[in-house]
């Protein structure tokens, strides 16, 4: 009970909440009346630099002013500490940055894990392109982080090749030689992904195997496949179909339940 109730303290409204003693405020910030309020004693105990900041030697302050972030993704991490996390795949890129920024600074290393697994699910656009590879070579000192942006943008641009070769040339054009050193990175990461992410997980193998291999027009269902796979969870097979699917390699055929891989996947 007392974990379901934690991501309610925050809700001036839950009878149960203790009053908060801590109030963070954003100099930076264009709307200067924004602020954060939490409770010390949940803050340093998820996090080492609350802790030695509220309980360490020097007195600790009442209201504390941030001025490397902005509120919204403050927020954010707070409303993480007191479990009530944001759906990360959902969140624009630049805020799971930003919110990256922050859980290193607290040494928050379990959202740390968090935002990194959650990159790979973003989906992006041709005008995302550049901005992410960008937004990768500025986080080049978080690695972890840069890496998966990096990651997200050049597996984006090998599906790109396949489906829009002119705009996947127009990357070389002169109108981005400021960007030639992130370019640059991009096509080395490219050059790494020898295998798909999913390399090595059998599962996934399996699963994409049989839907390469079907002859039938209608393709195979979600049932068959799980049918033949007894040896393999029934929640890894739906995993590995709704990755396949939302990374364009398999499409479905007569209807929802019935697939086939996609043509720009045939040999």
């Amino acid at each position: 009970m007392a974990l379901e109730n934690l991501s309610k303290f925050l809700d001036p409204n839950f009878d149960m909440s203790p009053p908060t003693d801590v109030k963070f405020v954003f100099g930076n910030n264009e709307d200067s009346t924004k602020e954060v309020k939490a409770h010390k004693l949940i803050l340093a105990f998820a996090s080492e630099v609350f802790n030695r900041e509220f309980y360490g030697s020097m007195e600790s302050e009442d209201v504390i002013e941030i001025t490397d972030s902005t509120p919204e993704v403050f927020q954010a991490m707070i409303e993480c500490i007191y479990n009530k996390k944001p759906k990360l795949d959902k969140c624009d890129l630049g805020f799971l940055s930003s919110m990256y920024y922050l859980a290193e600074k607290y040494n928050l290393e379990t959202l740390k894990d968090e935002i990194i697994a959650s990159i790979p699910k973003h989906r992006i656009s041709e005008i995302d392109l550049m901005k992410v590879a960008n937004l990768a070579e500025e986080n080049n000192h978080h690695q972890p982080l840069s890496d998966a942006l990096y990651d997200v943008a050049a597996r984006f641009y090998l599906r790109l090749v396949k489906e829009n070769l002119e705009y996947a040339l127009w990357l070389f054009s002169e109108r981005n030689r400021p960007h030639a050193d992130v370019i640059f990175n991009l096509m080395e990461r490219i050059n790494n992904l020898k295998k798909p992410v999913w390399f090595g997980q059998q599962t996934f193998e399996s699963v994409y195997s049989m839907i390469k291999n079907c002859k039938d027009e209608v393709g195979l269902t979600r049932d068959s496949i799980k049918e033949s796979l007894v040896n393999s969870v029934a929640s890894d097979v739906e995993e590995a179909l709704e990755y396949f699917i939302d990374e364009g390699h398999i499409s479905s055929t007569s209807d929802e339940y019935h697939f086939k891989i996609s043509p720009t996947n045939l040999p």
